[in-house]
């Protein structure tokens, strides 16, 4: 069953969810960053949240990690797609120009650093 928003989601609810990935991650994240609809600036009804998370190190395997992940946004109304990778993954893929990674940190938006 896919979930949708009905309507847009709001600057807090985006909040809620960086909050529940930072305690889940702790003290492990590295950033968060949103891309898609909503860090380009054309969001819908039928958008959801795209959110990458780099960890510091990797902790699990990349399958695991992920549903950390969605296991902290159980319970929220937000529809979210979610990218884990640990930093030195992260750095791997951004000497792609042609990876999404590379693309996200170019055209999204830093939700959060440590």
């Amino acid at each position: 069953m896919e979930l949708k928003a009905d309507k847009l989601i709001t600057p807090d609810e985006i909040s809620i969810v960086v909050n529940r990935l930072l305690t889940a991650y702790h003290p492990n994240t590295k950033s968060i960053y949103l891309f898609g609809s909503y860090a380009w600036g054309n969001p819908n009804e039928d958008s959801d949240l795209d959110i990458m998370v780099v960890l510091k190190e990797a902790q699990q395997n990349p399958h695991k990690r992920v549903v950390k992940g969605y296991k902290a946004l159980r319970g929220i109304m937000t529809p979210t797609d979610l990218i884990v990778y640990t930093e030195e993954e992260y750095k791997k893929l951004l000497k792609d120009e042609f990876s999404l990674c590379n693309h996200i940190v170019k055209e999204g938006k830093k939700l959060y650093e440590c």
